[in-house]
């Protein structure tokens, strides 16, 4: 799962509430029961003398998905123990396309794209050079300041004074600071802009376009000072090929550090050796043969994990668990209404840029076409819960339309933890994962996650089990994150709810209503 940078703001606003879907029984969903006004798809009639529930969720099984847990763990152990975009992302890849092509009559393909690929070679350095000279303050990396991904590239050191940036920084005149400070527009400077109203690729593209711009800070402000650093990138969301990308360096600083910046009023210097590449990667997607294609459903989960670590929970586990559900799909399912589309997003970690790439590139009868997509990301953290994407909680310019339609997928859901007495919650559809694009163009969603660094509160344990004061998962994007960090037991939940969830939206010939 990425960092959450860029959340779309959700309609409804406020914290997330934790939704219980309505007590129907999941008997009589599949009994095909038409209940009226409630927003649940309910299962239509099949022609088909299949029964919708038969077979299929009892042949997709935690074994068979731990046991694709172990290949992508052995990958990512030849790979600097990393399964990123340059690292053993390519061989988990050509892993899923083995599978699929031996043991199905999929139609298996690879989408290419070209990303960028952030690295920080040094450790960046922020001082504040006083007045009289004085010692000059040597601010700490991490606590008072960090570097933001994707401003720069190369190795920089520049000196220069830091000017307060009004406004923001959301307009290209905000930066016009002659008039107030007197420096001139090709000399030196150093922008100090707060953080708020505006992403920070808007703020600091605006920055380097004025001519003595040696580098951006970007800092909390006094309202946000509870926040810590600011975000991780400086990067268009939705980044596609031929984007730009920021030239020139930009960090994020606490709020205090921002004070201390412009209460002393003498001149900052900033160290930083940054790189960007240019790679490339693919989505693998993998089209069920049966089933109408004027409504498919996407099934995805990203399959790349972040450099610093081998990703088994975030998001093998996501990877592995579709892999099954597509083997299993192909095995016994015979007589769907529905085609279902099975897909491995590429480098959803550096901005979920596989998934932006794959809708971006669907023509508008193609999208048309596309009934729902279902996430699964992060399906088994061990200290985590069960938690169902909230149709409500989506973007604020979601139509009504999808947001009861992304709800119905929610109910599916719900409906399947409560007919086993199953505790679960409602979390956002606002960001941080693959469903994002297809909302944001108004494609129904739904999906499955299971928490991330997330610290686990005493209500949350006393409903869930686990630890209090403890992330849901402790190995969230770090090197710890292998076979051990797998919950099992969690893990055969999700499967079992994806498996029946996706089974009944796969026979569900009104799924477009």
């Amino acid at each position: 799962m990425a960092s959450p940078y860029m959340d779309v703001e959700s309609g409804s606003g406020g914290s997330i509430p934790p939704v219980k879907s309505r007590k129907w029984t999941w008997l009589t969903l599949l009994a095909g029961a038409v209940l009226v006004g409630v927003g649940v798809i309910a299962m239509a009639t099949s022609s088909s003398s299949e029964d919708p529930g038969s077979g299929y969720a009892d042949a997709v099984t935690l074994d068979a998905v731990m046991d694709h847990l172990e290949k992508l763990d052995k990958i990512a152990a030849r790979f600097n123990h990393s399964r990123s975009v340059v690292n053993g992302y390519n061989m988990s890849a050509e892993y899923i396309v083995e599978q699929l092509s031996t043991r199905t009559n999929f139609r298996v393909y690879k989408q290419h794209l070209v990303v960028p690929v952030y690295k920080e070679i040094l450790e960046p350095k922020l001082t504040l050079l006083l007045p009289e000279n004085e010692a000059p303050l040597h601010f700490t990396n991490q606590r008072d300041f960090t570097g933001l991904r994707y401003g720069g590239n190369g190795r920089v050191s520049v000196q220069a004074p830091v000017v307060h940036v009004k406004n923001f920084g959301c307009e290209l005149e905000d930066f016009n600071v002659t008039n107030v400070t007197g420096i001139g527009p090709d000399e030196p400077v150093i922008f100090l802009i707060d953080s708020g109203r505006c992403d920070y690729f808007v703020k600091a593209s605006n920055a380097e376009q004025w001519p003595g711009t040696q580098a951006a800070i970007i800092a909390r402000t006094k309202a946000e000072e509870a926040f810590g650093l600011p975000g991780a990138r400086v990067r268009k969301t939705g980044w596609l090929m031929g984007d730009p990308l920021i030239t020139i360096p930009v960090l994020g600083a606490s709020y205090s550090t921002a004070q201390a910046l412009l209460l002393v009023g003498g001149q900052a210097n900033i160290s930083i050796h940054t790189q960007v590449t240019m790679e490339h990667t693919y989505n693998v997607i993998a089209d069920s043969p049966k089933g109408n294609s004027n409504r498919t459903i996407v099934a995805g989960a990203h399959l790349d994990s972040v450099a610093e670590g081998p990703g088994l929970n975030d998001n093998g586990s996501g990877s592995a668990m579709i892999l099954e559900l597509a083997l299993q799909w192909g095995a016994t399912v015979k007589s769907p209404q529905n085609q279902v589309r099975f897909a491995w997003w590429g480098a959803e970690e550096i901005g979920l840029l596989g998934s932006y790439h794959y809708v971006d590139q669907l023509k508008p009868y193609q999208r048309a076409s596309i009934a729902c997509a279902l996430n699964f990301d992060m399906m088994a953290s061990p200290n985590g819960q069960r938690q169902v994407h909230n149709g409500t909680l989506t973007p604020r310019n979601t139509s009504s339309d999808v947001v009861e339609r992304s709800n119905r997928i929610t109910d599916l859901f719900g409906n399947f933890f409560d007919s086993e007495d199953i505790a679960w919650r409602g979390t956002a559809t606002t960001g941080g994962s693959d469903f994002l694009p297809f909302v944001l163009k108004q494609i129904p969603v739904g999906g499955l996650n299971t928490g991330a660094g997330a610290y686990k509160t005493m209500d949350e344990r006393a409903e869930f089990g686990g630890f209090a004061n403890a992330p849901m998962d402790p190995c969230y994007h770090q090197p710890c994150d292998t076979l051990p960090n797998i919950g099992k037991d969690i893990l055969r939940d999700i499967t079992q709810a994806a498996a029946t969830v996706l089974h009944n939206l796969g026979h569900d010939s009104s799924l477009m209503q």
